[in-house]
């Protein structure tokens, strides 16, 4: 099984800490602990009040990227920036503006040395001190390819997509409801294309 590329911590209670974060403290000079708790589990779902608009939208914008479709990517970006000149920067240039607004999610975000309790050993983990921060980091730990959040054509529902099968649809009963409107569909095209052969043929 493939692991993330980075724990993700947040602080922690010392009754229920996996580790401890240990780092010098002068005036006076001792060496202080913060207890954390390691942040695993599958990410929160993207209904809930952690995320915000400011992470769905770029994933509407990833979206649209990888649909190489510029016409729509352009089309969110200026509906996002509110400023003329901005937009106009962030259509020419819309990896930089993508990533940028990753990053500022992932803002107080610390690369940090910890003490994990479990297994009597030192590892190296995100420390994020406030639940925004560590939504972030939890949902992108293991990359951002595939994005970890899509928005499902059939419904319109946002959902995490699993990093190992990542999926289009929210559910099966979404993928099969669009698939049997997708036969449906075809099966009217063809009968309307057999139909206007025959005309032709009686002609």
């Amino acid at each position: 099984m493939e692991m993330p590329a980075y724990a993700v911590l947040v602080p922690s209670n010392p009754d229920e800490q996996d580790g401890c974060i240990w780092h010098w403290q002068h005036n006076p000079t001792r060496i202080v602990g913060q207890p954390v708790r390691l942040l695993g589990g599958k990410p929160r779902q993207p209904q809930q009040s952690v995320w915000d608009e400011h992470f769905l939208d770029t994933a509407d914008l990833m979206e649209a990227k990888n649909r190489e479709n510029k016409t729509e990517l352009d089309r969110l970006i200026r509906e996002q920036l509110d400023d003329e000149n901005l937009a106009r920067v962030a259509t020419e240039s819309p990896e930089a503006y993508i990533c940028a607004q990753l990053a500022s999610g992932l803002e107080g975000a610390q690369l940090v040395l910890w003490w994990r309790d479990r297994e009597r050993r030192l590892d190296v983990g995100v420390y994020c001190r406030k639940p925004r921060t560590a939504a972030y980091a939890r949902l992108l730990a293991y990359g951002a390819e595939p994005f970890p959040v899509g928005r499902c054509p059939q419904c319109g529902k946002r959902f995490i997509r699993s990093r190992w099968h990542p999926q289009t649809y929210c559910s099966t009963r979404c993928r099969n409801t669009h698939n049997v409107r997708e036969s449906r569909r075809r099966k009217r095209n063809t009968r309307k294309k057999s139909q206007g052969r025959r005309r032709r043929t009686k002609r």
